[in-house]
């Protein structure tokens, strides 16, 4: 692969990732920071770079070549010591029957609130696809293989002895089709799927297929939603790449490559289990119980306060930009 390709997939990155690009000029030698690659951003670049080139960087490595010329310089670098080789992750044994992983600690907070506010969606975390003549087979098949490669998004919350795991919905997840009225505004049809709060008994992720409505003949919407248990920023930029990836391939028939790593998250929930029981995890959590045993400091703040102990959701954000010099 030469220069020219290198810095053609940079750059084509860099457009997918930040909307207000696509239809700018990207120079060779434009500053990444200047053109709005922020930290998201740059982690999805980080794994293009891996899946196009079999080279793993960081986000140091990144910001030390801030130009999609200087970045293709360094790839093109095959001797470059500080670039480090995909790791090496021992073939992980199959599950022994359908998938189950108890929940992290953070988990356990988030399962803990959703069971508070059940009518709640704010732990949603949507991603909103318009395309054009959708293969409605090739969405399915995709979203199969997505389940396959993460099945932690293919889960339910079942209590075992009192205790919340993941466990696998016994029906899977399946791509539901929905037509919208033609009076209804799509933004709103498409805000109330995206709020639309999760039973975790029943599953942490749906994805949905959005059509009619003010949508034109060939348009449609891919709304895939999942639970904030399951996925962060980070996770969402990778479901999103493997997905439209295999739906690509499925339109041309072609085999979908397996994900580089096996990788799971029952083997980080594992790990913090067992470091919690350890030695030096039960001094972590004997110093912190110490530390903070004393009532917390009221902090008061000149705000109009609610009556009442409800919480609510509909707040506002106010942007005050600060002076260069401070």
């Amino acid at each position: 692969m030469d220069s020219d390709q290198i810095v053609g997939i940079i750059i084509a990155e860099i457009r997918e990732t930040v909307p207000e690009l696509a239809e700018q000029p990207i120079g060779r030698d434009d500053s990444m920071a200047d053109l709005g690659v922020d930290s998201m951003v740059r982690m999805r670049l980080i794994y293009a770079v891996e899946e196009a080139f079999g080279r793993v960087l960081s986000q140091k490595l990144l910001e030390a070549h801030a130009t999609p010329q200087a970045l293709t310089r360094f790839l093109e670098t095959e001797t470059d010591a500080s670039v480090s080789a995909p790791a090496q992750v021992e073939p992980k044994a199959p599950f022994a029957g359908p998938y189950r992983c108890p929940l992290g600690e953070a988990q356990k907070g988030l399962w803990v609130l959703q069971s508070l506010y059940p009518e709640s969606g704010e732990y949603n975390v949507p991603l909103a696809f318009r395309v054009k003549s959708a293969d409605g087979a090739a969405l399915a098949k995709a979203l199969d293989r997505l389940v396959a490669e993460y099945p932690i998004l293919g889960t339910r919350i079942v209590e075992e002895d009192g205790d919340p795991v993941l466990c696998a919905r016994p029906e899977g997840v399946e791509l539901q089709s929905l037509v919208m009225p033609k009076e209804v505004e799509t933004a709103g049809f498409l805000r109330q799927r995206v709020l639309l709060p999760f039973d975790l008994a029943t599953g942490v992720f749906r994805v949905e297929h959005l059509s009619g409505g003010k949508l034109g003949p060939d348009e449609s919407i891919v709304l895939l939603n999942a639970h904030h248990m399951v996925t962060d920023g980070i996770s969402s930029a990778v479901i999103t790449r493997r997905f439209w990836s295999a739906y690509e391939r499925f339109c041309r028939s072609e085999q979908v490559p397996a994900k580089s790593d096996s990788a799971d998250y029952s083997d980080f929930a594992a790990w913090e289990a067992a470091f919690a029981a350890s030695d030096e995890g039960q001094a972590q959590k004997h110093y912190w119980l110490e530390k903070l045993a004393d009532p917390a400091p009221v902090l008061k703040l000149p705000a109009k306060t609610r009556s009442g102990g409800a919480s609510a959701s509909n707040g506002q954000d106010l942007e005050i930009r600060l002076p260069e010099d401070l």
